[in-house]
């Protein structure tokens, strides 16, 4: 909530030890959904319901996570989530590079050629 985002950067120590995060974590209860239990490994998704302070409250179920079959990625989104992980160890060229092959994979005569592009360059 607090990022946008729900990612390896939002699970570490200090962003979970960070202020904004521990004030948030106060005033989040969190309960088991009967519903979504019963449908379990089917549906492994969550629901959220925020309180307002006017009184208003606000819900939204989602029963498949973002990738999920049920709730595929969009070829941007899928490019996105690739990159955020593939970046940092390969650097964008060579990430970009991985991709590009994998993507047209059908054309690659030798499966070796791919083999070079897995490591830091």
């Amino acid at each position: 909530m607090i990022d946008g985002a729900c990612g390896d950067a939002q699970f570490t120590a200090a962003a979970i030890g960070s202020a904004p995060v521990r004030e948030l974590l106060t005033r989040v209860e969190l309960r088991e959904d009967p519903e979504f239990t019963a449908r379990w490994p089917q549906v492994a998704g969550g629901a959220v319901e925020l309180e307002l302070r006017n009184g208003q409250t606000l819900s939204q179920r989602c029963p498949y996570p973002p990738g999920h079959p049920g709730l595929r990625l969009t070829e941007d989104e899928l490019a996105a989530k690739f990159h955020d992980y593939a970046d940092p160890v390969l650097g964008r060229p060579a990430a970009r590079a991985l991709r590009d092959a994998v993507l047209d994979l059908d054309a690659c005569a030798d499966i070796g050629e791919l083999t070079p592009l897995l490591g830091p360059q």
